[in-house]
């Protein structure tokens, strides 16, 4: 009599196949990728924000500057330098080592309300609106904020 003897040997439930294993590669290697990527993006992101905040700054404080200067009286409302940084530095609205260098100004934009609108500058008028543009003298990712001031005649 014969006997048909199979010897079977137990395979491991440890899921370690070929496969698997490669394909655990392929989804580390593109998570991989995607950190490395985002890592190499965040001082480029954390210098336009930089710059971004310290635009804002200056701004802000220049926009400061003409609330505390208030209405020109002196005539020269329409001047384009009555409400410049240099002229806000220079009568001491502006501190004397106010600094603007990473950026550059636009011209200053003075509007006057005629009673219905705001229309280009008229010494006459009780309002004005004055507007400034920065610009970051960077080229590879620049920055540009502006902002308007109303000022009341006192």
């Amino acid at each position: 009599m014969t006997s048909n003897v199979h010897i079977v040997r137990a395979r491991g439930d440890d899921g370690m196949t070929l496969i698997e294993v490669l394909a655990a590669i392929v989804i580390l290697g593109v998570c991989v990728v995607f950190v490395l990527g985002g890592t190499t993006f965040l001082p480029i992101a954390a210098n336009t924000h930089r710059r971004d905040a310290r635009a804002d700054t200056i701004l802000r404080s220049w926009a400061e500057a003409v609330n505390a200067k208030g209405f020109d009286t002196s005539g020269r409302l329409c001047a384009p330098d009555a409400y410049s940084i240099e002229t806000l530095k220079s009568e001491s609205y502006l501190p004397s080592d106010f600094s603007y260098a990473d950026f550059t100004t636009s011209a200053l934009v003075v509007d006057t309300w005629d009673g219905s609108t705001f229309v280009p500058c008229d010494s006459a008028a009780m309002l004005a609106r004055v507007g400034l543009r920065l610009t970051s003298a960077q080229a590879a990712h620049p920055v540009s904020q502006s902002v308007q001031v109303v000022v009341a005649h006192r």
